[in-house]
């Protein structure tokens, strides 16, 4: 029995590239009893089969088992709250916009022609003959035809005008709304949607109350950006922080009142573990084969005994095998195989990593000739067991190539696929000893030199040919999009469409998202010192699946903020004003626009630089007009030494800051001195006073000589801020642009 549940999506996380989407169903038991299948349908094209989970959960008792699972195409069920899936109002309004077009068109045209009916005049007489009589109540009629006319076309005109300016707006405003709602629609009769089939087993001791059934799956469409929106107090002493996201999905069904959790992590990435290899004393053993190789089943042939039979023809012609790469007793692996495995499939069973080969040249038959000593060379350093041997009987003879024909390349691996022969193998071989027996590529300890592709391990993906392939009785792997395909007969319908691309229109679709620009000062976002961040949203959100950029509210905080002036009088006499906004968040603040507000007032959008977890946020909010500065410098130059050889070029700076603020404020002053040339000794800079005090400052990129006043400044008070410094040069001396440095 199979039943078909209806499921909602609950929880979206949308990573770096990409969505993991998670939707729910209830299952109610009919009688105590659960269905051996569920259906879930309606999910997107462009989900990823290989990422979809499933998880069955009870309230009360054991869940029941998933036993399988697999993924299809059907006809959706229409949705009552989707769009519709053909905008016929839009068509309409095309439609009657384009008839009150035709029909303005077609007023123009007729007043045209009223208004170019001119009264003839009376013609010229013959000469000597009387003048013809004027038809004047003709004439009078025609021009009070004329006029009439004229008068009711034009009144037609005016609202032929009004009613297509009436259409207009109405088909522009379907176009707008169908601009912005999504492109998750109602489906048309023949469009297709992917389900997943779930195979119940119930378990001993299970309740009977319903059963939640959990799926995940990952879409390829989607992606987010952040941004910030911080509102100081009027004072600046705090303020409040919104962490916003701009995000942007194409996956064909549309979010709604999901609970929505942003991550700077990959969706996908491959991570190798770390493996922890124990410490054996004693003689180094093979690496033992990979993991989930079986033996394969002997008697393939008779799962086709009843076709053959009925269809009166012998099985088809196994695919032709070429001979076994050979060059000695130790590198022989075509008759080791035996009647397990053809050597086809042998070869593709030997891991990619053993791809490296050499060429060697046949003759007419292929002799049993010892390997290259290199390639004992090579094996032994890649670490091949000393003390394996085997014997292997000698592979068939070739067929001798045609006279005058070079022979054929072979190429031989330097891992085999049955195991390694010791060097002392080349000269004397031995037969298997009973111990070596049971072991091989198939299951065994002792050879290791068998190893499976990683896609003929996905045995879900592993299918067998039919009877009339050649290759019938093997497993071969097969793509998704033919796994699904072969999951359309379940629907016992004609439908001429084609299945695979759609399905690749639509992965194409939500790729595409991918391209698209982010908007304006957004950026991507990116891992902190090697840690990935999750931000979740505080209230459920709705995201339409329209590839738009949709901005939406996550979180908001409370935190202190710090003033301070700081102005370079010495370059320009504007103070700027700094914020430094302590993160509450305990996630760090990535970069991305800010938009900065005082009070009510929106001041500027600035660049949120990477902050950390508690840490500060420097932001600057522009220019304060409130506080004042002048700079001004005196230069004197004076003799000094016993023999006035020396020259004192004296600079007295003096800065003077007025605040019209209604508080104290934090104002620091950054100034600059001089520095002389390293190693001469003719240049001396001295330092005379500085009232008050100042520090060094260091700023990157570095800048020699920096200063720094760091004061408070009282609201409505002037202070002046003094410091001199003397420059001592030799007398003949003079510097370079002029022995005064400062300027006014």
């Amino acid at each position: 029995m199979t039943t078909t549940l209806s499921s909602r999506i609950e929880a979206v996380t949308v990573y770096r590239m990409g969505a993991l989407v998670r939707r729910r169903a209830e299952l109610i038991p009919e009688q105590g009893e659960l269905p051996g299948k569920v259906v879930l349908g309606g999910l997107p094209l462009c989900l990823d089969e290989r990422s979809l989970r499933v998880r069955l959960e009870r309230e009360q008792g054991p869940a029941p088992v998933a036993t399988d699972l697999k993924v299809g195409l059907a006809l959706h069920e229409p949705d009552p709250e989707l769009p519709p899936a053909d905008d016929t109002a839009l068509r309409a309004a095309r439609v009657e916009e384009r008839k009150a077009l035709d029909l303005l068109t077609l007023l123009r045209d007729e007043l045209q022609r009223v208004l170019d009916l001119e009264v003839e005049g009376r013609p010229e007489p013959e000469e000597g003959k009387a003048p013809l009589p004027s038809p004047v109540e003709g004439r009078l009629s025609l021009l009070a035809f004329r006029e009439r006319e004229a008068l009711r076309l034009h009144q037609e005109l005016a609202a032929a005008a009004e009613a297509l300016r009436v259409k207009r707006e109405q088909r522009q405003e379907l176009e707008s709304q169908r601009a912005a709602a999504s492109n998750a629609r109602q489906n048309r009769a023949e469009e297709l949607r992917k389900t997943v089939e779930v195979g119940l087993r119930p378990v001993e001791g299970s309740g009977s109350g319903a059963v939640h059934l959990t799926v995940e799956y990952l879409i390829p469409g989607a992606h987010w950006s952040p941004s910030y929106d911080l509102v100081l107090d009027p004072d600046l002493g705090g303020g409040r922080l919104a962490v916003r996201a701009a995000v942007r999905q194409r996956s064909g069904e549309d979010w709604r009142g999901v609970h929505l959790t942003l991550s700077t992590a990959e969706a996908q990435a491959w991570t190798e573990l770390p493996e922890l290899k124990a410490i054996r004393i004693g003689r180094r053993q093979a690496a033992p084969p990979r993991v989930g190789w079986r033996p394969p089943p002997s008697g393939a042939e008779a799962l086709y005994a009843d076709h053959d039979a009925v269809f009166r023809h012998a099985p088809p012609p196994p695919p032709p095998v070429q001979p076994a790469p050979v060059s000695g007793a130790g590198y022989g692996n075509q008759g080791a195989v035996g009647g397990m495995l053809e050597q086809a499939a042998t070869r593709s069973m030997v891991a990619d990593d053993y791809d490296d080969d050499v060429d060697y040249a046949m003759d007419d038959a292929l002799p049993a000739a010892e390997p290259p000593e290199e390639l004992w060379e090579e094996e032994l350093a890649a670490g091949a067991a000393p003390d394996l041997e085997m014997a292997l009987p000698p592979p068939a003879p070739m067929a001798p190539s045609p006279a005058g024909a070079p022979p054929p390349p072979v190429r031989a691996r330097k891992t085999m696929a049955f195991g390694r022969g010791a060097p002392e193998a080349k000269k004397k071989a031995r037969a298997p000893h009973k111990s070596d027996r049971g072991g091989g590529a198939f299951g065994g300890e002792d050879e290791g030199g068998l190893e499976a592709r990683a896609d003929l391990l996905e045995y879900g993906a592993l299918r067998m040919r039919p009877p009339g392939d050649p290759g019938r009785g093997k497993l071969v792997p097969v793509s998704g999009a033919e796994i699904t395909l072969q999951l359309v007969q379940a629907l016992q319908l004609t439908v001429k469409v084609d299945a695979a691309g759609i399905i690749g229109r639509a992965l194409d679709q939500a790729r595409g998202v991918a391209s698209l620009d982010l908007p304006g000062g957004h950026v991507w976002p990116h891992s902190q010192a090697g840690y990935d961040y999750a931000y979740e949203a505080a209230h459920p959100v709705d995201v339409p699946s329209d590839g738009a950029a949709h901005t939406l509210a996550l979180m908001e905080a409370k935190g202190e903020a710090k003033a301070r002036y700081v102005c370079v009088p010495r370059e320009s006499q504007d103070v700027f004003r700094q914020v430094s906004f302590h993160n509450p968040l305990d996630a760090p603040l990535l970069d991305g626009p800010v938009d900065v507000a005082v009070g009510e007032d929106y001041l500027l959008t600035t660049r949120a630089r990477n902050t950390p977890a508690k840490g500060e946020l420097e932001l600057g909010l522009g220019v304060e007009q409130a506080i004042k500065v002048a700079r001004n410098v005196r230069f004197e130059e004076e003799s000094k030494g016993l023999v006035l050889t020396k020259l004192g070029l004296e600079h007295a700076i003096e800065v003077e800051l007025t605040s019209h603020l209604s508080t104290p404020v934090e104002v620091e002053v950054r100034e600059r001195l001089p520095v002389a040339v390293e190693n001469d000794d003719d240049v001396e800079v001295e330092e005379l006073s500085v009232t008050p005090a100042w520090e060094d400052f260091e700023q990157e990129p570095p800048v020699k000589g920096g200063k720094r006043w760091r004061l408070t400044l009282p609201p409505a008070e002037k202070t002046v801020l003094r410091a001199s410094y003397r420059i001592n040069i030799p007398k003949s001396h003079e510097l370079v642009g002029g022995n005064r440095r400062e300027v006014s």
